[in-house]
């Protein structure tokens, strides 16, 4: 009896695992859980049961964990190195540019920027960037940026990527911004994957919500791609990307952002500068004020030549009145004064 017992114990251990070694489906291990209490009412038969019972799980772990990945996961940094080329993940290819798990990718020859206040939106285009140039100095070869815009404050931006990228059907990718990029206000905006199948150039949606305008160089290392594994089957063209991704940036991509854009940063000038013209014209009317003010006050005290002189008075002595200038006048009469009685 005792080794009936032990050679079911082992039965039931295998019946919980795989040949290759894996971890049968949860129905599986119920079941086995399940058999632990038949076995125990056919300890008188038990090799020939636990034989066919065997037989059932192996059929059973082959036609369910072959068809199926076991899970999904991303792309290590070795994995990018060693099928990133062979798979033209990014052309072209740079193993420099891989960073941990992720490979970085540049500025490319087109960027669109929203008219901002007192801009034109008719002449605003999206700008043609210039490549980088190699110039020797001092005997070594230096990569020189390429052509230059800024992105102002509040502002928002279409920006190309140099690489092209080709995600396998068996997977998807997840896009991000580079930390220093982020760091100075600069926000995505155009969502975090590519979907599976996708072949094409991406086209990052940013947006400026720092304090200063952002310069953008072509050949910049701004944005990030992850590769990832899909769970199973996908053989279905329905649940892939099949037509062809960008070449540049569309006009039909500018036309639903080709408006003036009022961010808060132009509503901060705009404010600003109609409290500038306040103050100058207060000083210009405070001045004008003051030079009125003399002016009044001026002419209240100037003389008028129309007006007559003063007529002055002239004391004559009494003695010389009656002159020929003066006629003469009667003396005085003297004074009466009372008779002594």
């Amino acid at each position: 009896m005792p080794g009936k017992w032990r050679q079911l114990a082992s039965v039931l251990i295998i019946s919980r695992t795989s040949l290759s070694g894996q971890r049968l489906p949860s129905k599986c291990c119920r079941l086995s859980q399940r058999l632990s209490g038949y076995f125990a009412r056919m300890i008188g038969h038990p090799l020939r049961k636990c034989a066919s019972v065997l037989r059932r799980l192996r059929r059973r772990s082959s036609s369910t964990g072959s068809s199926e990945p076991t899970g999904m996961g991303f792309w290590s940094g070795q994995r990018l190195l060693s099928e990133g080329a062979s798979k033209s993940i990014v052309s072209p290819f740079d193993p420099d540019k891989i960073d941990c798990s992720a490979y970085t990718l540049t500025l490319g020859a087109e960027v669109y920027i929203t008219p901002g206040y007192g801009d034109d939106p008719r002449e605003n285009r999206k700008e043609e960037l210039s490549p980088p140039a190699l110039e020797e100095i001092a005997g070594k070869k230096v990569l020189k940026g390429g052509g230059q815009v800024v992105l102002p404050s509040g502002q928002f931006a279409f920006l190309l990527t140099e690489e092209i990228v080709a995600i396998p059907p068996d997977a998807m990718g997840f896009i991000s911004l580079k930390s220093h990029s982020k760091f100075r206000g600069l926000i995505n905006v155009s969502g975090f994957h590519v979907d599976p199948g996708f072949n094409g150039r991406l086209i990052y949606s940013v947006f400026n919500a720092g304090p200063s305008a952002i310069p953008l160089t072509r050949g910049d290392k701004i944005f990030l791609l992850w590769v990832a594994d899909l769970a199973g089957r996908t053989d279905d063209p329905k649940y892939r990307k099949t037509k062809p991704g960008y070449a540049d940036i569309p006009s039909s991509l500018i036309a639903n952002v080709s408006k003036e854009n009022h961010s808060l940063q132009a509503l901060s000038e705009q404010i600003n500068e109609v409290a500038e013209q306040f103050r100058v014209m207060k000083r210009v009317g405070l001045g004008v004020a003051t030079a009125i003010g003399v002016i009044l006050a001026a002419a209240a005290l100037w003389p008028d030549e129309k007006d007559p002189p003063a007529q002055q008075i002239i004391k004559v002595p009494y003695e010389a009145r009656g002159t020929a200038t003066s006629p003469a006048l009667p003396p005085p009469s003297p004074t009466p004064t009372a008779a002594p009685s």
